[in-house]
């Protein structure tokens, strides 16, 4: 089993901290603050910084350091559009015959599975972001891979906001992990069999329901309050 390096321990927490939202957006990011907080030392949680910085989670500003990159309604839009054509890019660009591939996705849908039995939405993103870094995996195109591997880290976050402002609505979360399941279910069969046209299709229309989410909350405005105002 691979063991974490201290930066690598240093950098899963402070990420999931900005994604759970524990470290709100646009929260200043101080050096003492944050190794009084979690007793970190100074040199991993530097290079922790920079690889979330390089991961857009985090923000550096010229001689005003660094802080959580703030949502904003121009980078959220932006980002869900970026997802969208991510997605049909993976879909475009798969091999269908990739060694494990089926196989893999079947484990991390398991995953999937257990945690949304849980509503463990921390888990719930990442195994969800797991299934679709395995997907882009699979198109063998490194550019590719960086590009949806960034894209899905920035989503997770916003993910995980979505799913807490929906938890207040009767009963929506199971079904939207039930859909979520059943998209995989329909992304699976359709490389199974070989069924590029479909895959496309499915895939495209599993993103928008990112959009369709954010959408719904955004006709929401009044019950939720989500600051989507431009950044100053």
């Amino acid at each position: 089993m691979e063991t974490l390096s201290l930066t690598d321990r240093v950098t899963e927490i402070l990420r999931n901290k900005i994604l759970d939202l524990s470290l709100t957006p646009g929260t200043q990011l101080d050096e003492k603050m944050l190794q009084s907080q979690f007793d970190f030392g100074r040199t991993p949680m530097r290079e922790a910084l920079g690889r979330l910085v390089s991961e857009g989670l985090v923000e550096a500003r010229a001689s005003r350091g660094l802080r959580v990159t703030p949502f904003s309604l121009v980078n959220t839009l932006e980002l869900v559009d970026a997802y969208i054509l991510c997605e049909r890019m993976v879909s475009y660009n798969l091999r269908m015959f990739d060694d494990g591939l089926v196989d893999d996705l079947l484990e991390i849908d398991q995953a999937y599975l257990k945690s949304s039995l849980n509503a463990e939405l921390l888990e719930i993103t990442q195994q969800n972001a797991l299934f679709h870094a395995r997907l882009a995996l699979a198109t063998r195109n490194k550019y590719i891979i960086e590009y949806s591997t960034k894209l899905h880290n920035l989503g997770r976050r916003l993910s995980f906001y979505i799913y807490e402002e929906e938890d207040a609505l009767p009963d929506k979360l199971q079904g939207l992990f039930d859909r979520t399941r059943g998209d995989h279910s329909s992304i699976i069969r359709c490389i199974r069999d070989q069924d590029r046209e479909g895959l496309v299709a499915n895939m495209t229309d599993h993103a928008k329901l990112f959009q369709e989410r954010l959408g719904a909350l955004l006709n929401l405005e009044k019950k939720f309050e989500f600051d989507l105002s431009l950044e100053k």
